[in-house]
């Protein structure tokens, strides 16, 4: 029975550099050439579009495991994850992949977390095996 609670924070915009500032800049780009050239409502609306869904690329992500759930933890969101709820998990290419079994709804079209650059790959396998069966 492990009794380890996990805690890791994960940047992925200080961890990929190179690729976020390409995708801001030429989202900034495109915002700003249909403010200019189109109007402001679109450029309001491509800002929504763009920025906001990908919160979590621009924000650190603060993780915690332990045998009462999962935690995700953003500056805007927190998301609470209880192991009741996870269906199943793969450990890939150094992340945890959950998929509650709620499956698609009309608006999200996955209930699968992916919890990034995992510290102790072999003991949050064995935590989670012994919580998701």
């Amino acid at each position: 029975m492990t009794e380890q609670e996990y805690n890791w924070t994960v940047h992925l915009f200080a961890k990929y550099k190179t690729r976020g500032i390409l995708i801001t800049l030429f989202s900034l780009f495109f915002v700003f050439f249909l403010g200019a050239y189109v109007n402001a409502f679109l450029a309001a609306l491509a800002v929504a579009l763009i920025f906001v869904p990908n919160m979590n690329f621009f924000l650190p992500i603060r993780y915690t495991l332990s045998r009462e759930g999962i935690t995700v933890a953003t500056p805007l969101n927190v998301k609470v994850i209880p192991w009741s709820e996870v269906k199943r998990f793969r450990i890939v290419n150094g992340g945890l992949v959950l998929n509650p079994p709620q499956g698609r709804s009309l608006f999200r079209r996955s209930k699968t977390t992916i919890l990034y650059d995992i510290p102790d790959a072999e003991g949050i396998r064995a935590l989670a095996e012994e919580m998701v069966a």
